[in-house]
Parts: structure tokens; sequence; C-alpha cells
């Protein structure tokens, strides 16, 4: 489902000051590949457009393995990310019932990809564990990469491309 707008009244800036305006018409999906492609233009008073996908209410999952296959961008500016929330927020609001970033990566690093948690207690309290990663040479951007979490009771794992990048074993809400 598509997230409109840019986040206001409730989350202007979508928690994290995006410059964006977010447009359906900015995802579109041909010969099975999903393409997320911001834009430079005047938008809801906001001079770019992007797209945000998210599954709430499409399925809940507990353990598990979750991947992506992408190709990501390399402009100073975007930070596409792969990452989940819960459904229901039961410890309390972010990050108090937790997030788990899958992949992050900071358009203007594009050889570097990121794999966190965030825990512990509602902002600005909250806490956070992560590692990073990179290419042995390249970037990012030059072609597709399998990105993926395996995720179980007492332990979470990165992984980009089949290598294991970074494990956690403590966490708490």
């Amino acid at each position: 489902e598509p997230q409109i707008g840019t986040g206001c009244p409730n989350l202007c800036g979508w928690g994290n000051n995006e410059l964006q305006f977010y447009r359906a018409e900015n995802a579109t999906v041909a010969d099975g590949m999903l393409t997320i492609e911001a834009r430079e233009e005047s938008w809801g008073g906001r001079d770019y457009t992007s797209a945000r996908l998210r599954t709430l209410n499409q399925g809940d999952w507990l353990y598990g393995r979750f991947e992506m296959r992408a190709k990501l961008p390399k402009t100073k500016g975007l930070w596409p990310a792969f990452w989940m929330l819960p459904s229901d927020s039961v410890y309390g609001t972010w990050a108090a019932s937790g997030e788990i970033d899958i992949m992050e990566l900071r358009g203007d690093r594009p050889w570097e990809i990121h794999g966190t948690i965030h825990h512990g207690d509602t902002w600005p309290n909250n806490v956070y564990n992560g590692q990073t990663t990179s290419l042995a040479s390249g970037d990012f951007s030059q072609d597709f990469h399998v990105f993926a979490l395996e995720w179980e009771p007492t332990e979470l794992r990165w992984y980009v491309d089949g290598r294991l990048y970074a494990t956690q074993t403590n966490w708490y809400s």
C-alpha cells in the first residue's frame, strides 16, 4: 500500500525531515520488477517526489527469512531502505516496540549498507545496534544484490549476496 504525502499533520517529514512528497505514481511494476523513482519535481509544496510502500495489515511475521533483490541509487539525499515495524505497538510508540532495518543505504555512501535494530524505550530514549558492510569494489548502484535477514527467537542475522555480515543476540523492549 502506498503512503501518500509528506506525513503531515501527524508525522511531518515522516520522522526524518524528508523533503519529498510521496506519490503512488512514483512506484511502478513491470516485467516482475518494482521500480521506485525519485524525481526532482514540484508537488504538494515539495521540490521532490518519490514513493513509500508498506505492508501494514497485509500480514504479520514473527521469525523467518526476509529478502529483497535490489539495485540501489547513488545520489546524495536519497536513503533507500527495506525495514520492518510491528503492526501493533504493544510496548509503546517508536522505538519501544522495535524496528528491524534489513537494509539501509545513504545515497552519498553507495558502497555501504546498514543492518540495524531499534529498541528499548520510546524516542528519544531508544537505543539501536547495527553494523555496516561494503562491497569489495564498486557500489550497490552498479548491479542487483540480495539483502536478507534471518530472524530467530534469540538471534538476528544480516546477509548481502549470501554473505553473513552482522549478528545481533541482545535487544529488549
